[in-house]
């Protein structure tokens, strides 16, 4: 690797899903049989190992404030964690219903979980179930996303083309999102909350405007769009595709500002901005990471050493860090140089 390149600061074997504490100090990191453990992002070494499901973990998030670390587990329960001591604090179960995605609300008194019958909110504080978004098929990935200021929930399943959105305190279903014309591939809030991006298996891609009801549609792509990902001022959208590009669209018009077309990378499977808008990540199946200016487009460089492809990446709150958790069960962290 040639000096000035990203440097691989540790490899933590065993583990398809990676989130960073909101300190960008330490990293939580679960998978299959092999118990969750938070590392330090900074050396590398184990700060606890959490023991107590009996099968996979398929799951794990920080909460907001970094105190409680939860993992969901094909067990049927979830388990809260106390972050700085690795005590056992709480139980949340639901015998039969296999969590296979998890997520906290903005203030952390809520927290999302995908199962077999669809999305549970459960209370975190005092561990009680609060309701079930039932979801018609069980048997596809659910996607679901908090909108920033937690009030509300968006969701819908890959074998459908409808959206609902929930309020989060009462249960209730607030609307449904009709439009799409194929069956949906990612859902994301943008940092307002008032904008919805959808996208399909056809390419097409959707920016709903929640509060006037209406949408417009990008066209662009010519294969499935795999990832979405808003800039933190909201003004600009990303967007991977099978196609092998990565299109950049302006918020406000829903014009097409930027195209990457792959060359040294192949199908991008997830994307991230760096928290200052400056830089992109993107993570594919060519096995690689690549790092564009997030202004000029220009390739940056390329994080090699993975050995399948690379489904998810975050960066740590300041920017200098980035981890990436792929299919050959590993998860890298990186040290992001200027």
């Amino acid at each position: 690797m040639k000096k000035g390149d990203a440097e691989l600061m540790h490899k933590i074997s065993s583990s398809e899903e990676a989130v960073f504490n909101l300190d960008g100090k330490t990293i939580v990191s679960g998978s299959g049989n092999v118990p969750n453990r938070t590392r330090n992002a900074l050396t590398g070494t184990v700060k606890h190992t959490f023991t107590g499901h009996s099968e996979s973990v398929l799951s794990v998030a920080f909460s907001r404030n970094g105190n409680i670390i939860a993992s969901g587990s094909t067990d049927g329960s979830v388990r809260l964690w106390n972050a700085d001591t690795g005590q056992h604090i709480k139980t949340l179960n639901r015998p039969n219903d296999m969590v296979n995605s998890i997520q906290f609300s903005p203030d952390d008194k809520i927290l999302a979980c995908g199962t077999d019958d669809g999305i549970r909110l459960w209370d975190v504080h005092i561990g009680e179930h609060r309701k079930i978004f039932h979801i018609n098929d069980p048997y596809n990935p659910i996607l679901r996303a908090f909108s920033p200021d937690g009030n509300t929930l968006a969701s819908g399943i890959d074998d459908e083309k409808t959206i609902s959105l929930w309020d989060v305190h009462t249960g209730e279903h607030k609307k449904t999102l009709k439009g799409h014309t194929n069956h949906l591939s990612c859902l994301v809030f943008g940092p307002d909350g008032k904008t919805l991006a959808s996208a399909n298996y056809k390419g097409n891609i959707r920016l709903w405007d929640l509060d006037a009801g209406t949408n417009k549609m990008l066209k662009g792509h010519t294969d499935w769009v795999s990832s979405l990902a808003f800039s933190p001022d909201g003004k600009t959208l990303t967007s991977g595709s099978d196609d092998t590009t990565i299109q950049f669209w302006d918020v406000d018009t829903g014009k097409n500002k930027m195209m990457l077309k792959g060359t040294d990378w192949h199908h991008s499977y997830t994307l991230a901005f760096s928290p200052d808008g400056k830089t992109l990540a993107s993570g594919d199946r060519s096995k690689n990471i690549c790092i564009f200016d997030a202004h000029t487009g220009q390739q940056k460089k390329t994080l090699s050493g993975h050995t399948d492809l690379v489904r998810s990446i975050a960066f740590s709150p300041d920017g200098k860090t980035l981890v990436s958790g792929s299919l050959d069960s590993s998860v890298f962290v990186w040290e992001i140089n200027p």
